[in-house]
């Protein structure tokens, strides 16, 4: 008889702690369950904030030499009604640097972002610049390629000419 009942509160226990666990994890489920309330920030821009404007965001020496320095100044106008500050000009790895106009750009003025490449590697160019400004578009991705070779390169119409804002040292 007394074996009985300490089986009897054995099983009591053990059923009132498996309904004590299962009410809260209950609990918890209709915890996490609940929606959460998510909000998302947009930047308002004022309608006579700075515009940058480049002529072209993406330039291609062609085949350069090993060794070469070679420059490309992006130009860009302030296409906006109020004055553009550049930030910030980042090349995203040490081979490659950029150099931005560093005083404010009047609203119709123009300005440059010139980036280098120090071709000390054989193989394909593809390099971005990140520029942030005041502008309405805040952030602006340049691109430079290009694929540099261990010989002589053979100059092309372009180089020839020497057109434009591109230098390559050979």
């Amino acid at each position: 008889m007394a074996n009985n009942f300490i089986m009897r509160k054995l099983i009591y226990i053990f059923l009132l702690t498996g309904s004590i666990a299962f009410g809260q994890e209950k609990t918890t489920i209709q915890q996490t369950s609940q929606p959460t309330l998510q909000t998302s920030v947009t930047p308002t821009v004022s309608p006579t904030a700075p515009v940058i404007t480049f002529q072209t965001t993406t330039h291609d020496f062609g085949t350069v030499k090993k060794g070469s320095s070679i420059t490309y100044k992006f130009k860009f106008k302030n296409t906006g009604k109020e004055s553009l500050i550049i930030y910030e000009c980042r090349a995203g790895c040490h081979c490659t640097t950029a150099n931005c106009s560093k005083d404010p750009i009047k609203p119709g003025k123009t300005g440059y972002v010139e980036v280098r490449y120090d071709s000390t590697r054989v193989g394909v160019i593809n390099k971005e610049v990140l520029v942030s400004s005041n502008a309405s578009n805040m952030h602006v991705s340049l691109v430079i390629k290009g694929n540099v070779t261990e010989g002589e390169v053979e100059k092309s119409p372009a180089d020839k000419s020497n057109s434009g804002s591109d230098t390559k040292n050979k």
